[in-house]
């Protein structure tokens, strides 16, 4: 079975989660997580009490230090979409490879190749059109990061304390990470949302206290009301 074929228009018309890792993720209803297929990324897996439907990571740092244990603890996530050479270091049947475009776009074919945005949240929302997500309820982007002084964006950086960034203080200590390019995340994220517009697909920022203004903005709290 080709992969990329099944899962073409799958969910024609159906809501989805797209989930980021900020400390508001820990503010989501649970039953909102679990509720619509849901898209996670890098360590979501740290989450007590949601696995998502899809994961997917691209950044080198994580697959290199993390895939091997989100592959084991993600036992009930249906695909992983990773980097080729990275799939090729490991026999699971869910893995999916995905080839990384160089020129900024927004990928209508990702089986073709995906543009990584400077942001894993763009490669999902590339699959979620993919798949024929007609609503996209974005959670866990806060979009703000502490890093050191001095420091650039894209720049490989290790951290040595509990991570202020994530929802788990866990999630990068004593790790690889590179830091941050919130502007050029900002203008991927503004051609998902001129695709979005042009497609008829809804998106709703429903991020607590979120710093990015790219996407109509919701309220968490009402979150039922964003499903059609």
């Amino acid at each position: 079975m080709n992969t990329w074929n099944a899962l073409w228009q799958r969910y024609n018309h159906q809501p989805c989660v797209i989930a980021g890792n900020g400390p508001s993720l820990n503010a989501v209803p649970t039953e909102l997580l679990n509720l619509l297929p849901s898209f996670g990324t890098n360590r979501c897996y740290l989450h007590p009490t949601w696995q998502p439907t899809f994961y997917c990571a691209v950044n080198p740092f994580v697959q290199e230090q993390f895939l091997e244990e989100a592959l084991q603890r993600l036992d009930e996530t249906e695909l992983f979409f990773v980097s080729p050479e990275f799939a090729a270091l490991h026999n699971d049947e869910r893995i999916v490879p995905i080839v990384s475009l160089p020129i900024p776009t927004f990928s209508r074919m990702p089986e073709k190749g995906v543009h990584e945005g400077w942001t894993v949240t763009y490669v999902c929302m590339q699959l979620a059109f993919w798949m024929g997500f007609q609503e996209w309820l974005l959670v866990g982007l806060d979009h703000r990061y502490v890093v050191p002084d001095g420091t650039t964006p894209n720049q490989p950086l290790r951290m040595t304390h509990p991570d202020p960034n994530h929802f788990a203080p866990e999630y990068f200590e004593n790790a690889k990470w590179h830091a941050p390019d919130l502007r050029h995340s900002e203008k991927s994220y503004q051609m998902a949302l001129e695709v979005a517009t042009a497609e008829g697909i809804e998106i709703w920022n429903l991020t607590p206290n979120t710093a990015l203004d790219i996407f109509p903005k919701g309220e968490l709290e009402k979150w039922r009301s964003y499903l059609h």
